[in-house]
């Protein structure tokens, strides 16, 4: 019935699973970046559940996990990757005098990631 006919607008299932890992430079900027996310992103977290809590209300935390990185891959799907370029032709060949400049509430931060 309606699943059928919403699945048939789908392309291939095998276009969407072709994917490949692919391992980043050691180092290089989009390394760094992750690396830098996923370990600033480490945070406290309760040492058991809130309902198991000796003396509610429940301020017990552990500590901060230890992670240590040893590779950083991304997952690369070459449709995907074409459907994407595709759309970014689009929206540079609609704007060919260039866009205008991102309001301050975005460059603020997206500098704050550059750090």
């Amino acid at each position: 019935g309606l699943e059928v006919a919403l699945l048939s607008v789908l392309s291939p299932f095998s276009r969407f699973s072709d994917v490949h890992l692919v391992n980043l430079k050691e180092g290089s900027p989009r390394d760094a970046v992750v690396r830098r996310l996923l370990l600033n992103s480490i945070t406290e977290h309760r040492s058991h559940l809130v309902s198991h809590c000796p003396s509610p209300p429940c301020q017990h935390f552990a500590p901060k996990m230890k992670v240590h990185i040893t590779s950083v891959q991304w997952l690369r799907n070459p449709y995907l990757q074409k459907v994407y370029d595709a759309k970014q032709e689009i929206i540079e060949g609609s704007n060919r005098d260039g866009c205008g400049a991102l309001p301050e509430y975005f460059t603020c931060r997206a500098i704050k990631l550059q750090c």
